[in-house]
C-alpha cells in the first residue's frame, strides 16, 4: 500500500502527461510505475556454460499413482536445458546425476557458477 503523498504525486504526473502533444510517449500508470520498480530484472549471464542454476520439480509426472522429483540445470545466459534426472525424491545424489550428465556433454562442459536454491540438499 502506498502512502496518500506518493499516490497524489504519480497521479498528478499522470494528469500532466495526459495533457502532452499527440505522438509523445505517455508514461506508465501509478500502478504499473510502482509494479515495475519493486523488482528489477538482473541481466542475463553473458557467456554460454558459465553460469547453471539447479532446481527441481515434484509432481506425478508418469501417472504412476506416486510423485518424483525432476531434477534439472538451465544454463543462464541462453536459458537451455544442459541435463535433466527423474527420480524418487530431490536428493544430493540426484543433482550429482544432473551435474555428471552436464559436464559429459561436450557441449557444455564444467560450469565455473552453479546456483542453487539453497535447500537442504546442497
Amino acid at each position: 500500500m502506498m502512502r496518500r503523498k506518493t499516490r497524489n504525486k504519480l497521479n498528478k504526473e499522470i494528469r500532466d502527461a495526459q495533457k502532452l502533444a499527440i505522438g509523445e510517449k505517455i508514461p506508465l500508470s501509478s500502478k504499473e510505475r510502482m509494479k515495475s520498480d519493486i523488482h528489477p530484472a538482473k541481466p542475463r549471464e553473458m557467456y554460454f556454460g558459465g553460469v547453471l542454476e539447479a532446481d527441481a520439480c515434484i509432481d506425478d509426472f508418469l501417472g504412476l499413482g506416486y510423485t518424483q522429483a525432476l531434477n534439472g540445470m538451465i544454463d543462464a545466459a541462453s536459458s537451455k536445458i544442459t541435463a535433466l534426472y527423474l527420480s524418487e525424491q530431490e536428493t544430493t545424489e540426484a543433482y550429482f546425476q544432473v551435474l555428471r550428465k552436464t559436464i559429459e556433454n561436450p557441449e557444455f562442459g564444467i560450469p565455473k557458477l552453479i546456483k542453487t536454491d539453497c535447500r537442504r540438499t546442497f
